[in-house]
């Protein structure tokens, strides 16, 4: 009896047997991936979840579905997206198993759930681990694309690439146009209406066609020259270019000073390319992003369907179309950023980069700010969502699930807006002039200048100088 009594307590306290929660995920990119060199899972989740987790004796393992976009809606289902069907199906079978699903907290995935009449019970759903963020993509030309840049190579002082390839072949057409007029100036400034043009009063001081090259080469330091010219329109003409080559070295000196001190700026602003509020809108089909715009009349959506592999799941970035602006989420927008595509065009090959966008809103049209979409996990065990809890506080409270967000999410703003913030200059990449109209009409005011001094001196030197007379 005794012993008996002894087995009955050992049994009473003897800890419960620890369970293996699956947590059931979409085998995709960004949240899981094979490694095909090292045969080892990398994403997102297996950061998340290494290996095994354990919490208080039970156990988290990931389990990835291939299948996931592949779950087809039936008639109890509302309109929901790919990602949700998949999590509907997922959470469907864990009346069955000990599984934890990937979920997406919506209305109207939660509403398919609560109208299907074959549930048995009410699923639970854990922790908000992550936010997906509103993310307008589109393309340009590869060769016109603003250029990402490293900000620590920006730091550095580079000189070429402190600007623009076409401003420093401006710059050089300039030397040659401004060196050619300087050496033609001085080359006629003598000539004159009946009186003899002698080569002698020239003397030593002629200006040879590389000698005023030279000079105008040297002007775009500020360094001066052994001669100097000697006819009224050279005059001006110097006057002129020494301003020019001034306003030039001013730009150069603000734009890498911009480039080495606020790098992280630039490299966030050169990215973003700034679309028209009224331009048409690809978004996918059920998308809660998607609903949202189209109850607004200037904005102009059109629903697709995101290209996926059939087996696999994984997106098809080629499949995409190039002309019409994609609103996704970010997780979905860090796959296709920065790819490039070939488009053969009535003949014309062209390379196309996807990069970020956002819509020039006006004060008459002001794009409604978008939710952003939460991601938990789902579960019908009460034991499953509290230990997923406790696990996710623990994340948090050491910083890892944030060092883990940041790493895999490349968000530029959080606050779900498509517009432009006001008063944000649109800055071009690399750094440039922003235009070279306004040096271009100053040396064409130059030129004119320094041509109607030529005429001047023409004038005064047939009709006005007189040689005066030397008394031996």
């Amino acid at each position: 009896m005794r012993l008996f009594v002894l087995a009955l307590v050992a049994i009473c306290l003897r800890p419960s047997i620890a369970k293996v929660w699956h947590v059931a995920i979409p085998a995709v990119s960004p949240f899981y991936k094979i490694n095909p060199n090292t045969s080892g899972a990398t994403g997102m989740l297996p950061e998340l979840f290494p290996d095994q987790v354990e919490t208080d004796e039970d156990v988290f393992v990931l389990d990835p579905l291939t299948n996931w976009y592949n779950s087809v809606a039936d008639e109890n289902t509302f309109n929901l997206t790919a990602f949700q069907l998949g999590a509907l199906a997922c959470e469907s079978r864990t009346h069955e198993s000990t599984e934890l699903c990937l979920f997406e907290s919506t209305t109207a995935l939660l509403d398919s759930i609560n109208s299907n009449p074959n549930k048995t019970s009410e699923p639970i759903v854990g922790p908000i681990w992550m936010y997906q963020v509103p993310m307008l993509l589109t393309t340009c030309s590869t060769e016109e694309c603003p250029r990402p840049k490293d900000p620590a190579l920006l730091r550095a002082m580079y000189f070429m690439r402190a600007m623009h390839s076409s401003v420093w072949s401006l710059i050089f057409l300039y030397i040659l146009t401004a060196g050619s007029l300087l050496f033609l100036f001085e080359t006629t400034h003598l000539f004159r209406i009946g009186k003899p043009h002698r080569l002698e009063d020239y003397g030593k001081d002629k200006f040879s066609l590389f000698e005023a090259l030279i000079y105008t080469a040297l002007g775009m330091m500020l360094q001066p020259y052994r001669k100097s010219p000697k006819s009224w329109a050279g005059q001006t003409l110097a006057i002129f270019w020494y301003c020019f080559c001034l306003v030039c070295i001013i730009a150069y000196i603000l734009g890498t000073s911009q480039v080495i001190f606020e790098s992280t700026a630039q490299v966030t602003s050169h990215n973003i390319l700034y679309l028209s509020s009224h331009t048409n809108i690809a978004c996918e089909r059920h998308s809660l992003w998607c609903t949202l715009l189209a109850k607004q009349e200037d904005v102009r959506i059109q629903e697709v369907e995101i290209p996926r592999d059939v087996e696999t799941g994984e997106l098809l970035r080629t499949s995409l179309d190039p002309t019409v602006p994609l609103l996704t989420d970010h997780l979905t927008a860090s796959l296709i950023q920065g790819q490039t595509l070939t488009v053969n065009d009535t003949g014309t090959v062209r390379h196309l980069t996807w990069l970020q966008a956002q819509l020039e809103c006006t004060r008459e049209l002001k794009v409604t700010h978008l939710p952003l979409i939460p991601l938990t996990f789902s579960t019908t065990s009460t034991r499953a969502a509290w230990l997923m809890n406790v696990y996710m506080q623990k994340l948090q409270q050491t910083g890892k699930l944030d060092e883990i967000l940041k790493r895999w999410s490349h968000v530029t703003s959080d606050t779900g807006s498509l517009c432009r913030p006001e008063n944000t200059p649109v800055i071009n990449a690399p750094v440039r002039l922003e235009q070279m109209n306004g040096p271009l009409l100053f040396m064409i005011i130059g030129a004119i200048a320094a041509a109607l001094a030529h005429f001047a001196e023409f004038f005064y030197l047939s009709f006005i100088h007189t040689v005066s007379l030397v008394k031996f």
